[in-house]
């Protein structure tokens, strides 16, 4: 944070989901490689610009204490490599969603996201750039959580810190949300049968612009528009253009590895380069193969939707702004490996790193 703050016109929060108690550089990692791909982005397209972002790990795991070692006490020997794994990573989502320990997971990352922006803004007091917030997996519900407020059938007394830091919500506005592989929707559809409203779910104060961003073969990531309006559910969400911002166009390859010590993964989406258009996209729920929330509610996944309906939706059900946009299957939805690793193969894609640059700064595409 030592950067001069006129050199900085934007800066990004990036907040981690499941999975870091094991490992809690690895969301400091996955901001290096998404930063690199955004860099190269920029240099190779927009080398004239003078707009520059930075990007800020996000690390709340750690802090949080939650149950003591109390599940670790009662976890058996057997099988002890895949059950740590699984103490690790999918118990972020029981903890979550547990009325003990909701509200401690959400206050600690209010409170990281309000220290780091209080030392910046402490070591820059004249900056008046934007924030944004780019958010992976359980992350993104985190965040909307704190944003609207969403407090959870807590059964515990809150602490008083707790009560505080909850009462002061953050220190900045977010000028555009980005989700990556998010499950927001299955949660606040878990909440509620049916939103009396748009508003209720996407209340005009959560951010300017909200971009659910997903893979196809990514099991956890599911869309928001059907929650917002149903008939959305036959129309197929936006695709990602290609980096470069022309489907199909020829384009130099990127560099192959950025130096932080994390291969790509093998037959990535920049390896392929498609040519299908958006509306010959099929809703594949399907070629997804399994999903791990299809375990939370049974039946999700399991019927392919009719998309002959010339007009699904009326003129005043159409939203304002699209939220639902996905990336070129690029062959990974048939195999299974390759469909649970899609949800971690954001941070190096250069499809994702240029659709992020050119909607913090919008005015690089005109």
């Amino acid at each position: 944070m030592t950067d001069k703050p006129n050199d900085i016109d934007h800066l990004v929060f990036v907040v981690h989901g499941i999975g870091q108690k094991r490992d809690t550089q690895k969301i400091i990692r996955n901001t290096a490689l998404f930063r690199d791909c955004v860099d190269w982005c920029r240099k190779e397209y927009f080398s004239s610009t003078a707009h520059r972002v930075e990007f800020f790990p996000v690390e709340w795991r750690s802090s949080l204490k939650l149950d003591g070692d109390i599940v670790d006490a009662i976890t058996p020997y057997s099988v002890l490599s895949i059950r740590h794994l699984l103490n690790s990573s999918a118990m972020d989502i029981l903890y979550y969603t547990s009325p003990l320990y909701g509200g401690e997971v959400r206050a600690g990352l209010q409170r990281e996201l309000n220290r780091l922006y209080c030392k910046f803004i402490n070591r820059h007091p004249d900056w008046k750039g934007k924030v944004s917030v780019l958010a992976h997996s359980l992350g993104c519900v985190i965040v909307y959580d704190i944003v609207t407020g969403w407090m959870g059938p807590d059964t515990r007394p809150p602490s008083p810190t707790t009560q505080e830091i909850a009462a002061d919500g953050l220190q900045f506005t977010i000028e555009n949300m980005f989700c990556l592989g998010s499950p927001l929707s299955v949660f606040l559809a878990l909440r509620t049968r049916t939103p009396s409203n748009r508003v209720d779910v996407m209340p005009p104060g959560l951010c300017r612009r909200f971009y659910n961003i997903f893979h196809w073969s990514d099991p956890v990531a599911y869309r928001m528009e059907p929650l917002l309006v149903r008939g959305y559910r036959k129309i197929d969400p936006v695709r990602i253009l290609p980096y470069g911002g022309v489907d199909g166009q020829q384009i130099e390859a990127p560099p192959v590895t950025l130096g932080n010590g994390e291969s790509p993964m093998p037959t990535s989406d920049n390896d392929e380069r498609e040519t299908e258009s958006p509306t010959e996209t099929p809703n594949r729920s399907v070629e997804r193969g399994w999903s791990f929330w299809g375990l939370v509610r049974a039946g999700w996944n399991t019927r392919e939707v009719d998309t002959t309906d010339v007009n699904p939706i009326g003129p005043d059900e159409e939203l304002e702004q699209r939220l639902d946009y996905v990336l070129r299957a690029g062959g990974m939805g048939r195999n299974y490996l390759y469909t649970v690793r899609a949800h971690t193969a954001y941070w190096n894609n250069y499809d994702v790193a240029y659709f992020v640059l050119t909607r913090l700064f919008p005015n690089l595409e005109t």
